[in-house]
């Protein structure tokens, strides 16, 4: 699918991550619409669908989301890489659509220093099953 639109269809989908034990999900970066959608339950043929994280819902810090890392421990949670605002952030407990994020690594804008990101392109998170959702 390609859409512009905020509400239907993909605009340069560009992070995957697949997760489940019985039934595989997917969740994709939606570089385009600045968002994280949820294709859930692969048994439905994904007919369950729905936006995880936006940048419009309050606090959200989504400008243009490269990448996705699923941890299926911990309440599923989601990494994302930002590439318009060079940070990794975390949306705790991904079932909930627009959770607050919190900053895992960069301050949101690039330059020198070890506490800075310029363009994070993937993510990936050592020690983590992520098949057990």
């Amino acid at each position: 699918m390609w859409s512009n639109s905020s509400t239907v269809g993909l605009n340069s989908p560009f992070g995957i991550d697949i997760f489940g034990t019985n039934s595989d999900s997917i969740i994709i970066a939606d570089l385009g619409n600045n968002r994280i959608v949820g294709l859930w339950d692969a048994d439905t043929n994904y007919k369950n669908i729905s936006v995880v994280a936006t940048e419009w819902a309050p606090g959200q810090p989504l400008f243009f989301p490269y990448d996705v890392y699923v941890n299926a421990r911990n309440g599923c949670d989601i990494y994302v890489t930002n590439y318009g605002s060079p940070q990794v952030v975390l949306y705790s407990n991904m079932q909930t659509i627009n959770p607050l994020p919190s900053m895992v690594a960069g301050l949101g804008y690039g330059g020198p220093g070890l506490d800075r990101l310029n363009i994070p392109f993937g993510v990936v998170v050592e020690g983590i099953d992520k098949h057990n959702c």
